[in-house]
């Protein structure tokens, strides 16, 4: 098979795996709810083990990146991801499902960060801005495909089928990468006539010296954690919020899957528009000017968050959830380029395990903030949701504190 284009495979990637997780996130947590029954604590223990598995598995899968190469990082990615979904929709206790949890976490972190610099590498960090914006819209658009497919699997199949599909489909992906997907322009750190142990530590060194070297870099670690800290009770218990503490409009009656696919779909319709709305006018070189914006748009961010944990009516909470997950996606794309742009071209050989590093550093956030968030959960939905809000507040600090300073 002919190898594609960077630009296409990455935005092939960003849609087909945006299809793909959709159909299986639109059911897996009702289906953590009600065929498995987990409580709140155990719905976030289970991210809480997925992120531990990420926080180990991170560095070294990074680092393997960039040592042996991204293209093949990212390809081995996409079989244990696909694995550990499947294992996820055949699992019926709390153990199994922990297992599943490892097995994907582990895959995610093989291309969490090489996937990035492969591109930046191959085309460039000027163009690679533009493509991380349109990918995100990509990925939007591809979200709600895959939440429509979600739904519609929902309401005839039992709901663990789909999240085996989706498995199913993320392997099938990682098939075609090993065809298509081309990589042209690595360059692996130089390597002497040191043992492969030793150049593996050397890239390490390498990439800590890279963060250490630039303030700005250093502060990302602690943004990274703390979006970490924030996002981990939210994306596990904003389901559950919604099935226990309002009552769904009974007009339609619809299983409880199709509702929070719908409310999916409409979140990543709002991402799509907002990627653009975010970006309007801002100069990405400029990072006081990207600082600005991004505390602005976090304060708002926070501000839906807590309207969601508060909210009594369910036309509300769904309105300021849709503007907050909407945030969300506009947010990412700004905070990618500003990353790599930091790194600059000049370390490209170890950019993937920088990157790595702050994966590792947002897994820590979820596993220090994600228990305790759980456990006022079994006690208050609405107080554990209101507390994960709160985590997000020294983000809004951090941007602001870089707006205020010089380049």
């Amino acid at each position: 098979m002919r190898r594609l284009s960077a630009p296409a495979v990455y935005l092939i990637i960003e849609g087909a795996f945006s299809v793909f997780v959709n159909i299986i996130f639109t059911v897996s947590m009702v289906n953590q709810v009600q065929r498995i029954g987990l409580d709140p604590l155990q719905l976030v223990l289970t991210g809480t083990v997925l992120e531990l598995s990420a926080l180990v598995a991170e560095m070294p899968t990074g680092i393997v990146a960039d040592v042996f190469g991204r293209r093949l990082s990212v390809v081995i990615s996409f079989f244990l991801v696909g694995l550990g979904f499947i294992i996820e929709g055949a699992a019926l206790s709390f153990g199994v499902l922990l297992l599943a949890q490892v097995v994907w976490g582990v895959g995610w972190t093989f291309h969490s960060g090489a996937l990035e610099a492969w591109l930046v590498d191959e085309i460039g960090q000027s163009k690679a801005s533009a493509i991380f914006a349109r990918a995100s819209q990509v990925g939007g658009v591809a979200s709600v495909l895959g939440a429509a497919m979600g739904i519609g699997l929902a309401a005839f199949l039992p709901v663990n089928l789909p999240i085996i599909i989706g498995g199913l489909l993320c392997v099938g992906l990682g098939v075609f990468l090993a065809m298509a997907m081309p990589e042209t322009n690595f360059k692996p750190r130089p390597r002497t006539h040191e043992s492969l142990l030793h150049h593996l530590f050397g890239t390490f060194v390498e990439g800590v010296r890279v963060i250490r070297g630039k303030p700005l870099l250093m502060l990302f670690l602690l943004l990274f954690f703390v979006l970490g800290a924030y996002s981990e009770g939210f994306d596990r218990l904003w389901t559950a919020h919604l099935m226990q503490n309002f009552v769904i409009p009974g007009f339609i009656t619809l299983p409880a899957a199709v509702w929070v696919g719908l409310t999916r779909m409409a979140g990543h319709l709002g991402g799509v528009g907002m990627v653009g709305v975010a970006r309007r006018g801002l100069d990405q070189n400029d990072s006081r000017a990207v600082a600005r914006r991004l505390a602005w748009l976090s304060a708002i961010w926070f501000v839906c968050l807590m309207g969601f944990a508060l909210a009594q009516n369910f036309v509300l909470a769904i309105g300021v959830y849709l503007a907050a997950v909407s945030l969300r996606r506009g947010i990412a794309p700004i905070i990618l380029a500003w990353q790599n742009q930091q790194i600059g071209e000049s370390d490209s050989s170890v950019r993937a395990t920088v990157l790595s590093t702050y994966g590792q550093a947002d897994a820590l956030g979820q596993v220090a903030g994600g228990p305790v968030v759980g456990l006022i959960g079994n006690a208050s939905l609405r107080a554990a949701l209101a507390f994960s809000a709160a985590l997000l507040t020294p983000a809004i600090g951090i941007f602001a504190r870089t707006a205020q300073k010089k380049d």
